[in-house]
């Protein structure tokens, strides 16, 4: 049987799972149990522990022991890359599959994930190497987002992994077509680039049933200004305001996670505009605990300004629940139905829009029911089964 050896050496905890290991872990889940691969993964411990958290007997190697909580995010960032010549260590290569009928697949476009990979290939030209790229990064040089030794220090660690990819990865996995022209941009040929998506476990949302809505709407994503953290604020002041205008209540459910500062910035931005009591910090929830919080909700509220894919706008699709999101191209064209698009960045009318939903059950209906069949084309086996194909 042919092998897949994943990388995960470049997560910071178990409990910050982004949408691109969403994706990984999910598609290469597939690959595994249609035992299209024979299944490995490699990496760091937290890559262990959150593969090891949704994987159920999984078979892990470990390229260090560097933890983040002991030396940093530097510091375990640098070691990681550092002791990437351990991928040497492994038996990668072995009696009953040659290296040509091994995979070896980094998980995102992380040094610490496609360094392993590029030395790996350079020395053994015959395995393949598939490369990640889920989320192309805004330029600081040319001030497409505020420079600071976080966009530095990203955007420079991604430009390292493009000049990888081009030097020797055989196919680069990315979410939208501006990721294919940017990479073409950089000198990539077409033939080795290929779009995948997102998905969702249609068996597990269909398992979590409610018995009634709890929440007027809820958020899911991370802390993170490009998320819409103050569109989010602002339109659920005004929402509130709205209901109290009409006598109700309104409440918000916030799942999500980000480091100590932007928790804070959220915290602040809530009691600044005097809505602490409506809204519900959930934290961090995963599985059929966050599914049970969207399935509650009445809407799901999606301001992100910059985005490739959108796994929680997939999530709110599957679990039945309207969502509302800025019309961003790289969205726009992977989600057919169940969503009420808003011109970017029109709050008011996004306001309007989560208004509308709440108050008007016939115009929610309509949404909801738009997408009861798209929403099987989303299931991760029909998403692995396609993304097979591309690196046969």
């Amino acid at each position: 049987m042919k092998k897949l050896y994943v990388v995960f050496n470049s997560q910071v905890d178990n409990n910050s799972m982004g949408g691109g290991d969403k994706i990984v872990m999910n598609i290469s889940k597939v690959l595994g149990e249609k035992k299209l691969y024979d299944l490995k993964y490699i990496g760091c411990p937290e890559g262990y522990e959150m593969v090891s958290k949704n994987i159920k007997n999984v078979s892990f190697s470990y390229l260090n022991k560097f933890k983040v909580k002991s030396l940093g995010l530097l510091g375990a960032y640098f070691l990681r890359i550092l002791f990437s010549f351990n991928i040497f260590k492994l038996r990668i290569k072995n009696e009953d599959v040659g290296l040509k009928d091994t995979v070896l697949w980094s998980s995102s476009d992380f040094l610490p994930d496609t360094f392993p990979c590029f030395l790996y290939k350079l020395f053994n030209p015959s395995v393949r190497w598939v490369g990640s790229m889920f989320l192309r990064l805004r330029n600081p040089f040319k001030k497409e987002i505020k420079f600071n030794y976080k966009t530095f220090f990203s955007f420079v660690s991604q430009q390292v992994s493009i000049f990888f990819f081009k030097m020797c990865c055989d196919h680069i996995c990315v979410l939208c077509k501006d990721d294919v022209n940017y990479l073409i941009r950089k000198g990539i040929p077409k033939s080795r680039i290929f779009i995948t998506s997102g998905g969702v476990n249609i068996k597990e949302f269909n398992e979590v049933s409610i018995s009634e809505k709890k929440y007027d709407a809820c958020f899911v994503g991370r802390f993170h200004t490009q998320k819409g953290i103050d569109d989010l604020i602002y339109v659920w002041k005004k929402i509130v305001e709205e209901g109290k205008n009409k006598g109700t209540k309104r409440k918000l459910a916030v799942v999500g996670w980000g480091d100590e500062k932007q928790v804070k910035t959220l915290n602040d931005l809530i009691e600044n505009n005097g809505i602490g009591e409506y809204v519900d910090m959930k934290g961090f929830l995963d599985g059929k605990d966050k599914i049970s919080v969207i399935k509650s909700s009445g809407v799901l509220l999606f301001p992100s300004s910059f985005e490739s894919w959108g796994v929680v706008v997939a999530e709110g699709i599957a679990s039945k629940v309207p969502v509302v999101s800025y019309r961003l191209p790289t969205i726009y064209e992977n989600f057919k139905f169940g969503v009420v698009w808003v011109d970017p960045f029109d709050k008011e009318k996004y306001f309007s829009e989560v208004e509308k939903l709440l108050t008007d059950e016939d115009y929610r209906n309509g949404i909801i029911n738009e997408a009861k069949d798209f929403v099987n084309e989303l299931d991760w086996e029909n998403v692995g089964i396609k993304f097979s194909k591309h690196i046969i």
